[in-house]
């Protein structure tokens, strides 16, 4: 990621320095220097690594005049996924946090066009806006940029909306994600499920359209996953298909790693690592994580346990792990089993930290066993960090959902 996002940075330095440094002039001291916030040059510190885009040459003629279209041809051995870095990273991790910054959206532009010119458009021709609405659509990672280029190859790329009409039918637009693949009843369903978790808020961290790019509803059950590199969220028809809490928790669980991502774009926050102290998760040398429980006689049985039963979502077999103790030191458990177990299969206690947020918010009382919150500081912390309010209360003692 530091080699990406490096990048960025080397792009937006040379906008300033084109227009008035001396040649000789390092070029992002130049614009580092042009910035009036401490906050964006520090900022800028952090994207600074490499300056591969400069090495281009077309560089040069598109930050004099705006408008190089043999750069596309220039990058056609590049990486999608390094380009599509770049451009989230542009639009993530700089403009939110420096809007001011001059000739930004050009630059952006130019990045997504591109892409798109790998895609086998004619990128020089599109507007910012064909650019855009296209860009978002049809982001996908490297490995399926080949099919996709041969879906496109037939289609009239003269007009962005009837490309994409015919790729996907009628994209749903939902507070600037566009939703690709949803029936009207689906698309309904998602838009209740957002509503419902960015009630109370502002600026709702769930669903941030600078965040998620696209959402792709597609008919494979069992799938939900957010994928940040590229901002796509994909969610199976099944999830949207039939409203309960099951399913309603597995959508909060991926748009809780969107709200993590977040925290990271915009504050520098690292939530994972902070989260997993709680629970006295340990990362070795080698880059494994890993952590002591307690395995309790027993499994929990509620709704969730009895709507997972048939379902590609089970939860099932929910064992109860309990944190270990450490001399006076009691650390907290896990609410579903999977906190535990996928955050070692993915070497990622984002899992866990995914799992609880969504438990606060569909099952509190997965926070309780025989009448105790085994996970008392994860509890509040979700509450301050994420929801940004004080702690719901939690009477544990009168919740029926115990040991077996």
């Amino acid at each position: 990621m530091k080699k990406q996002s490096a990048i960025i940075a080397v792009v937006f330095s040379i906008v300033g320095t084109a227009l008035s440094a001396p040649k000789s002039a390092d070029p992002f001291k130049q614009f580092r220097n042009e910035q009036k916030s401490a906050v964006c040059k520090k900022r800028l510190d952090t994207l600074a690594e490499f300056r591969e885009l400069f090495v281009l040459p077309a560089s040069e003629k598109l930050l004099k005049t705006g408008h190089a279209p043999e750069l596309y041809g220039a990058m056609e051995d590049w990486s999608t996924d390094l380009i599509i870095k770049m451009v989230m990273q542009a639009e993530q991790d700089f403009k939110v946090l420096c809007p001011e910054h001059r000739r930004l959206n050009s630059i952006i532009t130019h990045l997504k066009r591109a892409y798109l010119h790998q895609l086998g458009f004619k990128a020089s021709y599109l507007t910012p806006k064909a650019t855009n609405t296209l860009f978002r659509a049809l982001l996908v990672l490297r490995d399926e940029v080949p099919a996709l280029r041969q879906q496109l190859a037939p289609l009239d790329a003269s007009k962005a909306e009837g490309l994409l009409a015919q790729l996907f039918g009628k994209i749903e637009d939902l507070s600037g994600v566009a939703v690709l693949g949803a029936t009207p009843g689906e698309f309904a369903e998602l838009k209740s499920t957002v509503a419902e978790v960015c009630t109370g808020f502002t600026k709702c961290p769930f669903w941030d359209s600078n965040l998620v790019y696209k959402v792709v509803i597609q008919d494979n059950p069992g799938t939900a996953l957010y994928i940040p590199e590229v901002g796509v969220l994909v969610l199976a028809k099944q999830l949207l298909g039939e409203s309960n809490k099951l399913h309603r928790l597995v959508i909060l669980h991926e748009l809780a790693h969107v709200a993590t991502r977040g925290a990271w774009v915009y504050q520098r926050k690292d939530w994972v690592h902070e989260f997993a102290s709680f629970s006295n998760w340990k990362r070795d040398t080698a880059g494994k994580w890993e952590v002591v429980t307690r395995t309790p006689a027993g499994k929990r049985e509620d709704e969730f346990t009895k709507l997972s039963k048939q379902s590609s979502f089970s939860i099932l077999p929910d064992v109860v792990y309990l944190g270990e103790t450490v001399g006076k030191k009691q650390y907290d458990g896990f609410v579903f089993s999977k906190s535990y177990e996928q955050s070692l299969k993915n070497n990622d206690p984002s899992e866990d930290l995914a799992d609880h947020v969504a438990a606060y918010f569909y099952a509190p009382a997965r926070y309780c066993l025989n009448g105790q919150n085994i996970a008392p500081e994860k509890y509040k912390w979700v509450a301050k960090n994420v929801f940004g309010r004080s702690p719901k209360v939690l009477n544990c003692k009168a919740e029926k959902t115990t040991q077996g």
